[in-house]
């Protein structure tokens, strides 16, 4: 089989040797559905410090065998890094939220307990629901080739505790902010090292809500006349962002 994007693993460092690697267990099944054969070629980054392009002598299972290869130091982190705020949506809205911004390569992702947020996780489902997600957002950093793997806060955050979040441009996506787009405060502010960008669940962020984090240094702009659903608000920002900054 001819791929013409070469496949891409994440690899811990203890996992590897000069001739083989051990892939993670949730990545099995995608290793094993590309149906990779000898003399194949995939890359594997490994950690947060080399890319590794193999070329495949065997594969069994999570064992990955390669005969020859060559390595480079992962690049630099693109700038500036987003940290993606999101409150939690209703349904599987979110898995579908940070598939799309990982492959515009967030680094960070916050989710957020706002007031109008339908779903209400409990204490005892959150840490699999934050597993479930981290899955999610693995395959689609292998699937779009990203260099490192977003991470995401395994706390689930309320209004207060976004106030303590420090960034170089804080974003602040308001539904009822009609005066100042994000187009306008991108051309109107130096490129920043660090966004974070705050993004509400369906009905919106209340007043309250706003006035709390504007207080803390969050900008409110809009995207625009248009209300837009909430799967679409964060995507439509951060791919605004990335071609602003022309990453």
């Amino acid at each position: 089989m001819t791929y013409t994007s070469v496949p891409r693993f994440f690899i811990a460092g203890d996992q590897i040797t000069q001739q083989q690697a051990i892939v993670e267990a949730a990545d099995v099944a995608h290793l094993a559905a590309l149906r990779l054969r000898s003399g194949e070629v995939i890359e594997l980054v490994i950690d947060d410090h080399s890319i590794r392009k193999v070329t495949l002598s065997r594969v069994e299972k999570a064992v990955i065998q390669f005969s020859t290869y060559e390595e480079r130091p992962l690049p630099p982190a693109v700038t500036p890094k987003i940290t993606l705020i999101q409150a939690l949506p209703k349904g599987d809205k979110l898995s579908e939220i940070i598939n799309h911004c990982t492959q515009l390569g967030i680094s960070n992702l916050i989710l957020w307990q706002s007031e109008r947020s339908i779903s209400t996780p409990s204490d005892q489902k959150w840490p699999s629901k934050v597993a479930r997600l981290q899955q999610v957002v693995r395959n689609a950093a292998m699937q779009s080739k990203q260099d490192r793997i977003p991470t995401i806060a395994l706390q689930l955050m309320r209004t207060n505790d976004l106030t303590q979040i420090d960034a170089t441009q804080k974003i602040l996506l308001w539904e009822e902010e009609r005066s100042h787009s994000l187009k306008q405060l991108l051309s109107a502010t130096p490129a920043p090292s660090s966004i974070v960008v705050v993004v509400g669940p369906e009905g919106g962020i209340t007043p309250q809500e706003a006035a709390t984090l504007q207080s803390a240094g969050f900008r409110p702009t809009g995207l625009g006349d248009s209300i837009l659903r909430v799967e679409v608000a964060a995507f439509s920002a951060i791919s605004l962002i990335r071609f602003w900054y022309g990453k």
